[in-house]
């Protein structure tokens, strides 16, 4: 996993000016301020905010209302951007160009279950997506869309 991270986060420092400003959430100067010092450092140390729009996770805490994490320590998909390898349904974010988000669910039995929609594959390949889960979602069961046959 920590090859992944790292690899990844060299793509989005390359690709941050690049990267659309969709879902930033703009704070005021004292809110930013808070936001770097306090927050940040405790709930997400080393995330860049590339694919998950952390000011809002701020905001949310702030009134109360950001859940907590999940048994596995995975918060809130209310904040993924479109780009993010897990942006799904769950997310306040639209998806891009009318595309489809993924979609978690859970089996009778317990297996959570990512279903990939077109949005995950806009901005990753299926080589891509399943690496990540063999590192970073190592018990979630990947479903990837079925190739069209002409």
């Amino acid at each position: 996993m920590v090859a992944w991270a790292l690899r990844n986060h060299r793509i989005a420092q390359r690709d941050s000016d690049q990267a659309p400003q969709i879902g930033d959430t703009q704070l005021t100067p004292e809110q930013e301020i808070e936001f770097l010092q306090q927050w940040k450092p405790q709930h997400a140390p080393r995330d860049s905010g590339y694919d998950y729009d952390n000011r809002a996770a701020y905001l949310a805490d702030k009134q109360g209302l950001l859940p907590p994490t999940d048994a596995r320590g995975h918060g809130t998909d209310a904040f993924k951007k479109p780009w993010h390898p897990t942006y799904s349904s769950e997310s306040k974010i639209p998806p891009l160009d009318g595309m489809s988000p993924g979609r978690w669910s859970q089996t009778p039995d317990g297996q959570m279950v990512f279903d990939a929609g077109t949005q995950n594959l806009q901005f990753h390949t299926p080589e891509q997506l399943q690496e990540y889960f063999r590192t970073a979602e190592p018990n979630v069961r990947l479903n990837l869309p079925q190739k069209k046959r002409p």
